[in-house]
């Protein structure tokens, strides 16, 4: 079974931790600011590695902002115009919940967990 895996993270500091790992934002291009409309901005070279690519790898889930997850499935959906989820790509994901959760600026507990991927 050649399937070919992308490992990312949210941060840095943890996806150097990972084979060949690489960050959300760079793999998937994600914008910085992040809003609800958004996609991810695709070139043609990292609109094919998206295509490419059957199985993300991603640590430190809990970290992932709502509104990133929101993003990368839209964008994957319209790249493999596949309306499934993810537009049909296996995401594996890890991380503890009760470890990090995404960093909101000067929000309040239950600002913090409406914005954790949790609440999808």
């Amino acid at each position: 079974m050649n399937k070919k895996t992308a490992c990312v993270a949210w941060t840095g500091i943890a996806s150097i931790l990972l084979p060949c790992g690489t960050t959300s934002h760079r793999f998937f291009n994600l914008p910085i600011q992040l809003n609800e409309e958004g996609i991810c901005f695709t070139k043609p070279r990292d609109k094919r590695r998206l295509q490419e690519v059957d199985v993300v790898i991603w640590d430190e889930a809990s970290m992932i902002p709502r509104k990133a997850l929101e993003i990368i499935d839209r964008t994957l959906k319209d790249v493999m115009n596949n309306s499934l989820p993810f537009g049909g790509k296996t995401f594996i994901l890890g991380g503890d919940f009760r470890q990090v959760l995404p960093v909101v600026k000067k929000a309040t507990r239950s600002q913090i967990v409406s914005e954790c991927m949790k609440s999808l």
